[in-house]
């Protein structure tokens, strides 16, 4: 196959990010690496970030986005339909994250027939795009413009099931998100994340022997993270050392912090933000949760399993699928049953060794990159 030239549309983008973007920012690798001319066209959510720029090899195009509700909404929808009428005759494809704003605007400039473009549903459940779609006035234009794509893909088989309620007569696939396994970490690896984090961060300071236990995610309620700090009371208790790093951002994070002082865990639970990776942060922990309560976030899932770092999830469709029985699964919802999980990993490495490898090899086995990116090639049909 030729080079192909490919535009990845996405509302964010590092050094913002959530399971959407890291998996856009998968596509975007790896159509570069099979030889293809990828570029991701986001939001600059801030006028100090350079409106170009090269992250990981792959070029970004960055469209304003006033921080005003509604303007900043319009203005970032009239820049993407013009960058988008522009680029039409030198694109052969185009993927957009989401079946939301970004989506409407490549059903405008990009009509069906002259140009390919697929969408991909990052979100299902009272968060997903298909609700949303539900409770928006301009929902159903929306939809409309999603139909004339070429086609929608589902990372998941509870996204695939909403798709097909919604949008009958449209191609539909379920591609799950890919990543590559890494080499297990030895000790002295761990050591040097850990040494690593706390040169950039003091916060990330801890004892070498200090249990580290980490989430991964937006700050969002229907990700469970709050159920998680509930948890940390039980664990704190047992393990005085232990860390709760709550890797991420989002409208949460004040409450959060509130949460966190009144139960008397500052210092216990640090939130340091974003990272435009998340190799050492991984190195070094323990145990990764996902405390999920409805949907999952695959593509951090997919991280910690790739690291070979155990876990323990809720038990939520999008979370099972990808995990299988490489993780300790509890019900959502549930902080008792958080910390017990967490513990039983703690304390028992036998266990925890066993997951980390099992982890590995369902990686290898059912969330290839390249195979993730072949297919969506061959739903664009190009």
């Amino acid at each position: 196959m030729k080079g192909l030239r490919l535009a990845l549309v996405t509302h964010r983008y590092w050094p913002l990010g959530s399971d959407g973007e890291h998996a856009m920012a998968t596509l975007a690798g790896e159509f570069i690496r099979q030889g293809h001319a990828a570029q991701v066209v986001t939001a600059s959510y801030d006028p100090s970030w350079p409106t170009e720029i090269v992250v990981r090899d792959v070029p970004v195009v960055r469209l304003a986005y006033p921080r005003m509700r509604w303007w900043g909404t319009l203005r970032f929808m009239h820049l993407l339909l013009r960058w988008l009428e522009e680029a039409a005759s030198r694109l052969d494809g185009v993927i957009v994250s989401g079946l939301r704003y970004e989506a409407w605007c490549a059903g405008r400039a990009l009509p069906r027939g002259r140009s390919k473009v697929l969408l991909r549903a990052e979100q299902g459940g009272e968060r997903g795009d298909c609700a949303w779609q539900e409770s928006l006035f301009l929902g159903s234009r929306i939809r409309e413009a999603c139909r004339r794509c070429t086609g929608i893909v589902a990372p998941t088989a509870e996204i695939e099931d909403e798709l097909r309620r919604s949008y009958a007569n449209v191609p539909i696939r379920q591609i799950a998100n890919g990543i590559e396994p890494w080499s297990q970490a030895s000790s002295e690896e761990r050591q040097a994340a850990r040494n690593a984090l706390r040169e950039v961060n003091h916060d990330l300071t801890l004892d070498d022997r200090a249990p580290l236990v980490v989430f991964l995610g937006r700050f969002e309620s229907w990700l469970g993270v709050q159920d998680l700090v509930f948890a940390w009371r039980e664990i704190a208790a047992r393990w005085p050392f232990a860390r709760l790093w709550l890797i991420g951002d989002g409208p949460l994070r004040d409450s959060l912090w509130q949460q966190i002082s009144d139960l008397d865990l500052r210092y216990r639970i640090c939130m340091p933000g974003t990272f435009e990776d998340f190799e050492d942060v991984l190195r070094a922990a323990d145990v990764v949760v996902a405390p999920t309560r409805t949907g999952g976030p695959t593509m951090q899932l997919l991280l910690a399993l790739a690291a070979g770092v155990p876990l323990v999830v809720t038990a939520t469709e999008s979370n099972l699928q990808v995990v299988g029985n490489a993780a300790l699964v509890v019900p959502p919802r549930q902080p008792a049953e958080i910390s017990q999980a967490i513990a039983q990993l703690l304390e028992n490495r036998t266990l925890a060794s066993a997951l980390a490898a099992a982890g590995r090899e369902r990686v290898a086995a059912n969330f290839g990159v390249a195979a993730m990116a072949c297919q969506h090639l061959e739903m664009l049909n190009v």
